[in-house]
């Protein structure tokens, strides 16, 4: 999602868990085609205390079992793979990006920053940033631009090829408190289809859980009383999803930098939110870096702790700007697979070529800063600006949905579409995008959200 802001565009933008289907890494691809708990703006020391150790949304777990190396040479032969293979830890100099994994076009329309999870019934549910680029072609339809975060359900379970549009999470007059922003004055049509205009153009980035028996979703908004973007929260107990409640504040803010980007996950009944600060704002101009914030017992609102406040988050990763990353990191997603907790991210300016997904990992996904170890290359790139995507479930294989420029010009004129791709671990215990080598024997992988 993009938005002008004194200069250069920037990137300002379940199933339940008793359901297990298993992952098989040998399977070949498909068809192509923070009210705040605010942590500083300077970067403080990380955090010396461990929150309680939790999981991601999706678990996979894989037995033992040795394979031949596919991915990494032990000797790489030539000055590519050797820049790819070069430092164990950390970010990486100059990595050689992989060739663009087979993908599959899931939506033709300008839907950026898709997410897909699974219902209770096991459909799978679609949403996406309403942003100012405005949508094109039949999504959303009725109620039409009044509608905020249409919701589009598969019509099978299981199914990601045929889609109806079920619900719309805020419709005319719905929309929370905090969003809302009267005319400057009420009898001048310019001035009120401005004010319509920002309240319609600054809703990004949605995630739609099932959780409990709760349909929640967190989203990015600007705050219009404060200008700054926060992460706001809306659930439904209604499995239609017809009926929305949203707090009248924000769920998570900052005094002077805007947050962005929400993705959850949850373990043991432990519910936790990851979130970006927009540090590349031009205001700004500090570090974009990824926290994780605990949530309360019905994640919808913030965990408390014995004083009342709201716990402290957790700074986890940061930006390497001598890295592929450039001056961002955004669109935080987490897997956690057999021990290792994989966070999926996107880097470098989201409307640039450059925009790709990295990946880096740690055993607990409240793991300190310096305890992450990035890949170092991304693991998804290619011409058009892949990135802001999430990691699901389809038939017994983990898949990642994502966004990227249909024409590669990222600018507003253009739409970015909606792709799929397949995601495995390889023999480097790294998570990779594309499909799993096809060797005899591979182990059988169980997926759990």
């Amino acid at each position: 999602m993009a938005v002008a802001q004194g200069g250069p565009m920037v990137r300002s933008r379940p199933c339940p868990s008793s359901v297990v289907v298993g992952v098989i890494l040998a399977a070949g691809f498909f068809s192509t085609t923070p009210s705040s708990a605010a942590p500083p703006t300077a970067p403080p020391p990380a955090p010396t205390a461990k929150a309680p150790v939790m999981k991601a949304p999706v678990v996979v777990k894989a037995p033992a079992v040795p394979r031949a190396s596919t991915s990494r040479p032990a000797a790489p032969a030539s000055p590519a793979k050797r820049a790819a293979a070069a430092v164990s830890k950390g970010s990486r100099t100059s990595p050689v990006a992989p060739a663009p994994p087979p993908s599959r076009r899931l939506f033709e329309e300008n839907a950026p920053d898709p997410h897909i999870s699974v219902a209770p019934d096991g459909r799978f549910r679609f949403v996406a940033t309403h942003g100012t680029a405005g949508w094109k072609g039949p999504f959303p339809p009725d109620p039409g631009d009044d509608a905020i975060f249409p919701i589009r359900q598969s019509v099978k379970p299981g199914d990601t090829k045929s889609w109806k549009t079920v619900a719309h999470v805020f419709g005319p007059g719905e929309r929370p408190a905090w969003t809302k922003k009267a005319p400057a004055d009420p009898n001048d049509p310019q001035s009120v289809a401005e004010a319509k205009r920002t309240q319609q153009g600054d809703f990004w980035a949605p995630e739609l859980h099932a959780i409990g028996k709760k349909s929640v979703l967190f989203f990015t908004a600007r705050d219009q009383a404060t200008g700054e973007l926060s992460i706001g929260v809306a659930h439904s107990d209604d499995p239609a999803m017809k009926s929305w409640k949203s707090p009248a504040k924000p769920l998570i803010q900052l005094k002077d930098m805007g947050v962005i980007d929400p993705t959850y996950h949850e373990e043991n009944g432990e519910h936790f939110l990851v979130y970006k600060t927009d540090g590349n704002d031009p205001k700004r101009n500090a570090p974009t870096e990824l926290f994780v914030q605990r949530l309360s017992a019905d994640a919808t609102a913030l965990a408390t702790g014995p004083d009342g406040k709201p716990v402290a988050p957790v700074r986890v990763l940061r930006n390497d700007p001598n890295s592929w990353e450039g001056i961002n990191i955004e669109a935080p997603s987490v897997v956690k697979v057999s021990g290792w907790v994989y966070m999926i991210y996107s880097g470098n300016m989201f409307n640039t070529p450059k925009y790709a997904v990295g990946v880096a990992r740690a055993r607990s996904i409240t793991t300190p800063m310096e305890q992450w170890e990035k890949l170092g290359e991304p693991i998804l790139t290619n011409d058009k600006g892949p990135g802001h995507g999430a990691p699901f479930v389809e038939n017994g294989k983990l898949r990642y949905v994502f966004h990227q420029w249909r024409t590669g010009t990222a600018d507003h004129e253009d739409v970015r579409e909606v792709f799929l791709t397949d995601m495995h671990v390889g023999d480097d215990g790294w998570l990779r995008a594309g499909p799993p080598p096809a060797l005899p024997g591979a182990p059988l992988l169980h997926a759990q959200r």
